[in-house]
């Protein structure tokens, strides 16, 4: 299995990417989630969709199964609208995309259209 990591705040940074050998045992997978840290500022969902697009999908292997889990602490709030960019990686390259929101009571809600065109709000 190999992983990337895109983390964002008020810009996205790519932690690690498709086949580095940062990442390349289970141990090592681990260890490299291990020393995310929290960016905090603001919310640059589309920037981070971008550089998902412009250079993780194109490392993923032709024949593999494609799965971002999309970790937000709320509603994007610098640029465009994410749902273009995630809807790129989900017809263009074939990824499955999940959302997960985390929120408290005075942010607005999270909503995607996630694989095969479900809608769910998060």
């Amino acid at each position: 299995m190999r992983i990337a990591a895109v983390t964002f705040g008020t810009t996205p940074r790519l932690e690690f990417n498709l086949g580095d050998a940062k990442v390349d045992t289970i141990k090592k997978k681990l260890k490299a989630i291990g020393n995310i840290m929290f960016m905090g500022g603001a919310t640059a969902t589309t920037d981070a969709l971008t550089l998902v697009n412009d250079v993780v999908a194109p490392s993923a292997r032709i024949d593999s199964d494609r799965v971002m889990i999309f970790i937000t602490d709320g509603k994007s709030n610098i640029g465009d609208s994410p749902k273009n960019k995630a809807e790129e990686l989900r017809t263009k390259y074939r990824f499955e995309v999940y959302a997960i929101g985390k929120m408290n009571c005075r942010r607005m809600a999270v909503t995607w259209k996630l694989h095969r065109g479900c809608t769910e709000t998060l």
